[in-house]
């Protein structure tokens, strides 16, 4: 409905950026202060993520039901945007009526190519959620001579109802989250020339390569390369947080990186808004690891102000740095 593609560009934007900050809150510690880890919950719900909704808070759920419902979900985020589209789709035809054919035939395009547009959008609004769920539905462990999984120790690997789940969770691993990056590498390569001249191919396809100079595109690959290092530190990670801070770190190093050496974006204001995103998370991630380390509380304990100085002054410094170069 946003018919700016600019603007649909920033919304995409910062809807990545949230669903990467809730993937950061999946390394959080137990130290971590509570109304951080409630923030990082409730920005799940940008993933496509219904986690903040306990199902098994009366009953225990098995864990088939806990993937099959996480996926219906994933599957129902489709419904109300292509409602949506739908009912302005007609709304426009029935008030262009007396219109020029032209003029419909431009406007209807405009929505078929918006049907692509929003399937791009909602496989990133579910990538980390499935990707996460899809992965860890495979991961298993030996247990008394049989593998079992690792996120539900009562469930037999590759048997009876794993069975399904697992083979759906391998489609989506293939399809989705390799699949998509690789898929849309492949569609602009072929079209090169399209990817700035040609209104139908922009409108489709654009909003991953929008703000980004001709030659620069492939840069949005980095983005992916990112939710990739968040779905594996998740899904494997979880138990050696020294392995998954460095993987997840360097996602954003390499942006901050690429940002600040390339600037890969037209604008130089989009180039310190990717850098100071980079910045954030990264922040992020280590302050989660530093937490489960205890160093924080290390900090705290010899003076409030010290921990609030020491991070003040590194984010400063990082801001500033940014900023600068951006510019």
């Amino acid at each position: 409905l946003i018919k700016d593609r600019e603007l649909f560009t920033y919304c995409v934007v910062a809807m990545r950026a949230l669903q990467m900050i809730s993937g950061l809150g999946d390394t959080a510690t137990n130290d971590t202060p509570p109304t951080l880890k409630k923030i990082y919950e409730v920005l799940k719900l940008f993933s496509g993520d219904y986690s903040i909704i306990k199902q098994d808070c009366i009953t225990p759920v098995p864990y088939h039901m806990q993937f099959w419902m996480a996926l219906g979900h994933s599957v129902a985020i489709f419904i109300p945007m292509f409602t949506i589209l739908f009912l302005a789709k007609w709304i426009v035809r029935f008030r262009m009526r007396k219109a020029d054919e032209i003029d419909i035939r431009e406007t209807m395009n405009y929505y078929a190519d918006r049907k692509i547009r929003c399937v791009f959008v909602a496989f990133t609004l579910t990538y980390l959620s499935v990707g996460v769920r899809s992965l860890e539905a495979l991961i298993c462990r030996p247990i008394d001579g049989e593998y079992r999984l690792a996120v539900s120790l009562e469930t037999v690997c590759f048997n009876g109802t794993h069975l399904p789940v697992a083979i759906v969770s391998g489609l989506f691993l293939l399809l989705v989250v390799v699949g998509l990056p690789v898929a849309l590498t492949f569609w602009y390569r072929r079209h090169p020339l399209w990817l700035f001249t040609n209104e139908r191919f922009m409108e489709k396809y654009n909003f991953f390569y929008e703000q980004l100079r001709p030659g620069m595109t492939n840069v949005f690959l980095i983005e992916f390369y990112i939710f990739v290092t968040l779905i594996f530190g998740k899904a494997v990670l979880q138990q050696h947080p020294n392995t998954q801070n460095g993987i997840l770190s360097s996602g954003f190093v390499i942006k901050l990186f690429i940002v600040v050496w390339k600037r890969p974006f037209t604008l130089a204001s989009d180039n310190v808004i990717q850098g100071l995103i980079a910045v954030v998370l990264l922040f992020v991630t280590n302050y989660n690891f530093l937490t489960g380390l205890g160093v924080m509380d290390g900090m705290r304990g010899v003076s409030d102000l010290l921990l609030y100085t020491v991070v003040g002054v590194v984010a400063a410094a990082f801001l500033a740095v940014v900023i600068y170069i951006a510019y």
